[in-house]
């Protein structure tokens, strides 16, 4: 806030790595003009002068800003206010609903099949105990036997009846794909032709438990770089064409429930959809998981310490997102290859060499800097050019 003659100015400031010409492209978000409006009508409610409100989107990279002034009132605000806490209401009672939902999806599921296999039941029998006690178990099966089905079945009706959440992850796309076929057929099986439809889809009147739009049982979380849509991914508001206003036009575009009535959603289909109404598959994705039961991804989204689903495992998380969580992991033999990777410090010599590039441009660049922040981007030039040294000198060493 900036105190003017006409009383307080309130300023929400928005920070980012754009340039001063990323920012000219920059419009106004009106999540952003809310939040002002709402800090104004408090300061107005408890008897200050408010002289006005602005947005500033601010570069950290150079010393650059753009302001938007916003419109508010009082009154509409108040309006604004009632209408979010009405939202929140209806969301609270739309999760009951969708809770009450999962438990009765958990009695439909069955194996498209008369009779399992006999080691399959075996297996059906044990994941089902392991699930329920909360305990951890390691599978070791020949091929043909059906541990995806032994698993998946069982897993995900413990998932649905304790209206939690399961997360399907492995190391290839194609197990993914099998993953996702098999789920469909956990949907489909021939004894519940008079419970399913022909499409595989739950029923209307089942569907009727949640509201409107019930909640989808599976998706396929597919990479964001693998998603985007452009040759360079400029993740910001008013920037991207695919996020700028993600929120209002993925509310009024009718996609969530438009998916999650296809019950086990594959990442070409969300990716398809998205583009259809200019919008982020990756954000769009993380969306629907929200919704879905079961998530069915790679391993970095629940062990890669860099990029796993903070949304569903951090304590901090949205309280509607905090759901009993389950976990298979399909062909576990293949995991710790890959953990090494994720704990095994790598340099990448052209990362390096882009960085020492940065920090000499902004270290000499006219951009406003005062002489300290200069110093640091000659410090850290330094420190990266030492590292490249040191690297270079201990690989000659290793090709002798």
């Amino acid at each position: 806030m900036r105190s003017t003659e006409d009383g307080w100015l309130v300023e929400e400031i928005k920070s980012g790595v754009l340039g001063a010409d990323d920012l000219d492209l920059c419009r106004l978000q009106i999540a952003h003009a809310e939040q002002c409006a709402f800090y104004c009508a408090l300061l107005h409610a408890g008897g200050e002068r408010v002289a006005g409100g602005q947005v500033v989107y601010a570069s950290v990279r150079e010393a650059a800003e753009r302001s938007h002034a916003i419109d508010w009132d009082p009154a509409a605000v108040r309006e604004l206010l009632m209408y979010r806490a009405e939202q929140l209401i209806a969301r609270i009672l739309r999760e009951a609903g969708y809770a009450r939902w999962r438990a009765r999806t958990a009695e439909l599921l069955r194996l498209p099949f008369a009779a399992p296999r006999p080691d399959q039941a075996l297996m059906l029998r044990d994941v089902a105990s392991a699930a329920e006690d909360g305990r951890e178990l390691l599978c070791s099966a020949p091929t043909g036997t059906g541990k995806t089905a032994g698993a998946l079945l069982p897993m995900t009706r413990a998932a649905l009846r304790s209206n939690g959440r399961l997360f399907f992850v492995t190391s290839r796309v194609s197990q993914q794909e099998l993953a996702l076929d098999t789920l469909r057929g956990l949907l489909v099986g021939e004894s519940d032709a008079g419970i399913h439809t022909s499409e595989g889809r739950l029923s209307d009147s089942d569907r009727t438990l949640a509201g409107e739009s019930a909640p989808g049982l599976a998706m396929q979380l597919r990479a964001k770089e693998r998603s985007c849509p452009l040759e360079v991914m400029r993740c910001v508001d008013g920037v991207c064409p695919y996020i700028t206003d993600f929120a209002e036009r993925v509310e009024s575009s009718g996609i969530l429930a438009q998916l999650t009535h296809e019950s086990v959603v594959s990442a070409d289909r969300i990716t398809e959809q998205a583009l259809a109404d200019t919008l982020c598959p990756f954000e769009v994705s993380l969306l629907l998981a929200g919704r879905s039961t079961v998530i069915v991804a790679d391993y970095n989204y629940v062990f890669n310490p860099a990029v796993y689903l903070r949304r569903f495992f951090d304590g901090r998380a949205d309280p509607a997102l905090r759901r009993r969580r389950y976990l298979i992991v399909d062909e576990a033999h293949n995991l710790p290859e890959r953990a090494r990777g994720y704990y095994s410090p790598k340099l990448d010599l052209r990362v390096l060499d882009s960085l020492i590039a940065d920090c000499t441009s902004l270290a000499v660049a006219p951009l406003g800097y005062a002489k300290p922040e200069n110093d640091v981007f000659i410090r850290a030039k330094c420190l990266f050019e030492e590292f490249r040294a040191a690297f270079r000198t201990g690989y000659e060493r290793f090709e002798e």
